[in-house]
């Protein structure tokens, strides 16, 4: 019989730091998935063509491939001086060699270890872990939800490896992954008014948030879970 891992139970009884279930499965993955390899995506992902590209991607070695996040220097509190600092929203796993390096038992125990403070949660555990072998995704399967070419200047002032503008813009245009991590709420609230409260859309007078909100729950509409998901939220309204 296959192994059963509770991961509410494993949530609960974080002491360091809070982990969410989703982040549980995402560094447990090597265990409990039978496969060389993985696509993960977040739920405020958008999916616009297939992902065969992607998941074929040949990892040259690294054990993960990601998006870079715009909080670089996100383990050098750690001691490492990272260029390649990734999100965790977005990535394509090397579990096969994850495996075969015995990885999986220091990313599993870390997040048992009181002493390791986990400042961004299981994103500090893979960077952290997987460092120097980290790798860069195609600027298509990572892009955030940048509204326009302007908007490049602050994550291009701020990430370790420099990353061509144009490219950038290639990417965002051409896009088989949008990652929506740039607005407020998340992207799955039904709110009608959606960026009422996000500073950063009412200076600007046009974002992509209300775009991708639009998308998101277009799509979410032609699955089953529609009505599970809009319950969930009703639930958890206290917290918009």
């Amino acid at each position: 019989a296959l192994p059963i891992y509770n991961m509410t139970t494993l949530a609960e009884t974080r002491k360091n730091c809070y982990l969410s279930k989703t982040a549980f499965f995402r560094l447990y993955s090597p265990i409990i998935i039978n496969s060389d390899r993985i696509i993960y995506l977040d739920g405020d992902t958008l999916t616009f063509n297939d992902l065969s590209e992607m998941y074929n991607l040949n990892f040259k070695d690294n054990y993960i491939l990601g998006f870079f996040d715009i909080i670089s220097d996100g383990v050098d509190y750690l001691g490492i001086h990272s260029e390649l600092y990734i999100n965790s929203g977005v990535f394509l796993f090397n579990l096969k060699k994850v495996k075969e390096d015995n990885l999986t038992k220091k990313i599993i125990d870390s997040i048992d270890n009181e002493t390791l403070v986990l400042r961004k949660d299981d994103q500090t555990v893979l960077n952290y872990f997987l460092y120097p072998k980290i790798g860069m995704l195609p600027l298509k399967f990572g892009s955030f939800n940048f509204e326009e070419k302007s908007d490049f200047g602050p994550y291009l002032s701020r990430i370790r490896t420099k990353i061509d503008e144009n490219d950038l813009e290639n990417g965002l245009n051409n896009a088989v992954i949008i990652h929506n991590v740039l607005c407020e709420p998340k992207i799955w609230y039904n709110n009608s008014n959606y960026h009422t409260g996000n500073t950063n859309c009412l200076k600007r007078g046009n974002c992509s948030c209300k775009k991708y909100h639009d998308l998101w729950h277009s799509f979410a509409k032609k699955t089953k879970f529609y009505n599970e998901i809009l319950q969930h939220l009703e639930f958890n309204k206290n917290i918009l």
